[in-house]
């Protein structure tokens, strides 16, 4: 967790100097940037997609300052600790905007525990933002006291998410979210829409870092195509296991084989649904190798294409929030078991 201002700045890992001023809030350290192989890649490794702006204050009203590092705006998401706040904040492209938070007062004539569910205390205040780049400005706590929250204040559990745009979600409503919510977990959320490509630079700062205790890899779909082998694809996934593996020996590690989509209901069966199907065989394979490794079939934490974009391949909230329920019931009991 980055500090500055008094803030935490959660699931980044460099608060980067922004083109025209301000702080990018940046998942992926600049240094790996240039190594992105998917043409989609350059907009996904500099987004602050489940980037979080938490803060606990005295204050009735904060001001924060941010603004959109792309041509399209960035949307936010408020929580009071891990209740939803009934308001959104659309960050507009082109110039700082202000965030304007009134706090929302806790009503002094509830028990806590009723809030208690999902590992955050009520006071700490989050900003989740995701889309694109986010730049930051500045803060006034309006002549209040403000301060980043404390270690008693968050859950205790940390997971880190790689994955596709489907782990990346296109709104606060993904079932990475809704699983973290169920297992009481902190997220930090490495999802790349169209370039999860298990880039050697992507997966030694994954393996570098210390600060997760169990991590899922959702992998293959980025990477599907009409005609070729696979061998590309089994090499990468064989250097992530052995990687993460051999660094982080004591935590449960789970990968996510390729979630059910329409290619796999084609009538007239494709390539794309053949090299699918070879993926996730190689996904069966590989992770058997590995004791420390859970296979978690993706397909059958989707029951249904209910709650599904048109394309078959997109969950939104109500079949991300199934997808993410199921996902939390196949971890835990792996975690209890440590």
């Amino acid at each position: 967790m980055i500090t500055h201002d008094n803030l935490a700045f959660h699931n980044v890992a460099e608060l980067v100097q922004a083109p025209g001023g301000g702080l990018h809030l940046a998942r992926f350290p600049a240094s790996v940037w240039p190594s992105v192989e998917a043409s989609l890649g350059d907009i996904a490794v500099r987004n602050s997609n489940g980037c979080e702006i938490r803060f606990v204050t005295d204050s009735r009203r904060v001001r924060l300052y941010l603004r959109s590092l792309h041509q399209s705006h960035v949307d936010t998401q408020h929580l009071r600790g891990n209740q939803l706040v009934l308001r959104e904040s659309r960050i507009p492209a082109g110039s700082i905007f202000c965030v304007d938070v009134d706090l929302p007062q806790l009503e002094p004539n509830r028990t806590e525990t009723c809030r208690a569910d999902g590992g955050f205390d009520p006071q700490v205040y989050r900003i989740n933002s995701f889309g694109m780049p986010l730049a930051y400005h500045g803060v006034d706590a309006m002549g209040g006291n403000i301060r980043p929250p404390t270690p008693d204040e968050l859950p205790k559990l940390r997971w880190l998410a790689y994955g596709s745009s489907i782990t990346q979600g296109s709104s606060y409503n993904n079932y990475v979210n809704a699983a973290a919510s169920m297992l009481e977990a902190d997220v930090y959320n490495l999802g790349m829409a169209g370039s999860c490509h298990i880039e050697k630079d992507i997966v030694d700062f994954i393996v570098e870092r210390n600060d997760w205790d169990f991590a899922t890899f959702e992998l293959g779909i980025n990477m599907r195509q009409s005609d070729g082998d696979n061998s590309v694809f089994a090499q990468k996934v064989k250097y992530l296991l052995e990687q993460v593996t051999s660094r982080h020996g004591d935590k449960p590690l789970f990968v996510i084989t390729i979630f059910d989509n329409g290619i796999l209901h084609e009538k007239n069966p494709s390539g794309f649904q053949r090299d699918l199907k070879e993926k996730n065989a190689l996904l069966r394979e590989i992770t058997q190798r590995y004791t420390q490794v859970t296979l978690i079939h993706g397909e059958k934490l989707v029951p249904d294409f209910r709650g599904f974009l048109v394309d078959l391949l997109h969950p939104e909230a109500f079949a991300a929030t199934r997808m993410g329920i199921a996902l939390a019931d196949t971890i835990r009991p792996v975690l209890e078991a440590r």
